[in-house]
């Protein structure tokens, strides 16, 4: 949607695109969504022989996860503007507002945080034993 010279462009796409903001002053794309945890990979032993004429492997993987009732430890907070990030504002004069940015590890996703000293969920985080089968189809290369 670049235009030049007609006008009806953003006049401000090209000078926040130059200081890396993506174009455009507000329609900066966020990523406010939850927390993910990165894809897992799990290193397996095998032998030629296991390669060559396939195999069914049970492996056991270990995971931290949310505690069963973390429903019940989050609040809202409209503060908080992502995973990690809290917004501060102070007015430093009469029609002048200061916006800081913060981390704040308490702060989940946009408009949400932990309670502290929950007892529903009182370490947030509980180990997880997950059993997978690994199927090593037939003439399976290293």
């Amino acid at each position: 949607h670049e235009q030049r010279g007609g006008g009806g462009g953003d006049p401000f796409d090209d000078i926040f695109s130059q200081f890396g903001f993506g174009g455009g002053g507000g329609g900066r794309r966020r990523d406010d969504g939850e927390r993910r945890t990165d894809s897992v990979e799990i290193p397996l032993q095998m032998t030629m022989k296991q390669l060559y004429t396939g195999e069914m492997l049970d492996v056991h993987y270990v995971r931290n996860v949310l505690c069963r009732n973390w429903e019940d430890c989050v609040r809202k907070d409209q503060g908080c503007s992502g995973p990690g990030v809290k917004i501060g504002r102070q007015q430093i004069a009469p029609g002048f507002v200061q916006q800081v940015q913060m981390n704040d590890p308490s702060c989940i996703a946009r408009g949400k945080s932990w309670r502290s000293n929950c007892k529903a969920c009182p370490k947030k985080t509980e180990t997880e034993k997950i059993e997978l089968t690994a199927d090593v189809s037939k003439c399976m290369r290293p």
